[in-house]
């Protein structure tokens, strides 16, 4: 079994390393950002006066899923539909909001917003009730995770990658080089990418198939670079909405555990896959129950709709309590360094959600309704998809799970369906179910129909020419 920390080398806390973000002995290399190819910066300042400092520097590249966002915000289209965003909507498209959620609003006092009682340390209490929910309680009581708080879910996976990237060094005395599912949340890689560290794709979902590849999945996974790091999701994959089967969980954690990698598990969507909690949190018990000391990244700003007051935590299983010390020394460093503390209203919220019982049970209640209601509007679009004339089984989104639906179209579809009819899809065809109501699931249908049948014509045309 490997242990994190015995390919670390000498992790102490953080107060006795050199305190420099951007030490190359430290981080043991230089910190990269999008221009680091460069020898001179495109930012000088001039000889003479200020004006033109950035007069030479190009716009960044934006990835084609923030293009999108951007797109829908500058279209002056009236009748414009967003359902590339990660949102969840009300039926009248307002911003969803549980009434579990309202009732803590009512039970925080405003002054509480504003209390310093919360140090650079954090909110203890906060941690403990939000890894109760990841991990259950008899895990979290009995491992030695050392926690953060962060700011959402990706504050949480930016957070670990810089960890990885200071901290630990593979087998063959190197940075270790992460594995990312071919298919996934493409923020994914950026964040990677950010952190210096390099990446290799395994395939684990096949798009002719529309579903999961476990041979495939296994296969690279054996193959590569023993004692790395894998890239895996615990439940509602983002954006194929394609989650490994149980026993497919023990097979990976076979292979995982085999080649000694180091897990980092995006949690993302506890409670809004299933409908149940500890359902969606299998996949991070049975990593545990097989002895992988795992990095977890938990998103609550999903599971509690909140997407505007984000809030999340980072957590780190060790061996003992020296370990669980040490490890904390340099995530509490890390996250000072970037955010200080996290915003006090999500934690708030969170917190009196989980620490009260009624509330609690209200929530999980909600949740499950939430996830019934999804799970009606994925059947309704399915039902008229299948009803309109299209060469595709579309048995395939039945399949899925939680808040996305993978829709499979082509980037040329997408691109049509965004400028002939105003629906805004992912670049890979990922659709949000969360903010699409049941009045609009005809248009989405039909429009997608429209997109596939005017390809089809274009093909048979070609062919005659």
């Amino acid at each position: 079994m490997m242990k994190l920390l015995e390919t670390c080398r000498n992790i102490y806390p953080y107060s006795s390393i050199r305190r420099s973000f951007y030490s190359s002995i430290y981080s043991r290399m230089p910190y990269r950002d999008l221009f680091s190819e460069r020898k001179e910066p495109f930012g000088k300042m001039p000889k003479e006066g200020i004006q033109e400092v950035w007069k030479n520097l190009p716009p960044a590249t934006l990835e084609s899923y923030l293009n999108t966002s951007w797109s829908y915000q500058k279209s002056e289209e009236n009748n414009k539909l967003d359902l590339a965003s990660d949102v969840i909507l009300d039926e009248a498209g307002n911003p969803f909001v549980f009434k579990s959620v309202r009732k803590a609003q009512e039970k925080i006092l405003p002054q509480s917003i504003f209390s310093t009682e919360y140090s650079v340390l954090g909110d203890q209490e906060f941690l403990d009730c939000a890894l109760k929910l990841a991990y259950g309680s008899e895990i979290y009581q009995n491992e030695h995770i050392a926690a953060v708080e962060t700011v959402g879910g990706t504050g949480a996976l930016r957070t670990a990658f810089e960890f990885i990237s200071r901290c630990f060094i593979s087998l063959d005395g190197q940075k270790p080089r992460v594995y990312v599912p071919s298919v996934t949340w493409p923020n994914h890689k950026d964040i990677i990418r950010s952190c210096g560290l390099k990446m290799r794709d395994y395939r684990s979902y096949r798009k002719n198939v529309q579903g999961i590849d476990l041979k495939s999945c296994l296969s690279d996974l054996f193959r590569a670079t023993k004692g790395s790091v894998v890239l895996l999701q615990t439940s509602g994959q983002n954006p194929t909405g394609t989650d490994f089967l149980p026993e497919q969980w023990q097979e990976i954690s076979q292979i995982l555990k085999d080649r000694k990698y180091l897990c980092v598990l995006d949690m993302a969507y506890q409670g809004l896959v299933s409908g149940d909690v500890d359902t969606d949190a299998l996949a991070l018990r049975q990593l545990i129950a097989d002895g992988h000391q795992v990095i977890v990244c938990q998103s609550l700003s999903n599971s509690f709709a909140l997407q505007g007051n984000v809030i999340g935590t980072l957590s780190v299983v060790t061996s003992n309590k020296q370990e669980k010390e040490n490890v904390w020394s340099h995530l509490r460093s890390l996250t000072h360094s970037m955010h200080s503390n996290v915003p006090n209203y999500g934690r708030l919220i969170v917190k009196t959600v989980l620490l009260n019982e009624e509330l609690k049970n209200e929530w999980i209640e909600e949740a499950q309704r939430l996830v019934e209601s999804i799970q009606d509007t994925r059947q309704a679009l399915h039902d008229k998809l299948v009803s309109l004339d299209t060469p595709i089984d579309w048995s395939f989104l039945l399949q899925q799970k939680g808040l996305f639906l993978f829709t499979g179209l082509e980037t040329e579809q997408i691109e049509t369906l965004r400028k002939e009819y105003g629906v805004y899809l992912q670049p890979d065809g990922r659709l949000n179910l969360g903010a699409l109501r049941m009045s609009q699931v005809e248009r989405v249908a039909t429009s997608i129909q429209k997109v596939i049948h005017m390809e089809s014509q274009t093909e048979e045309k070609t062919k005659e020419e």
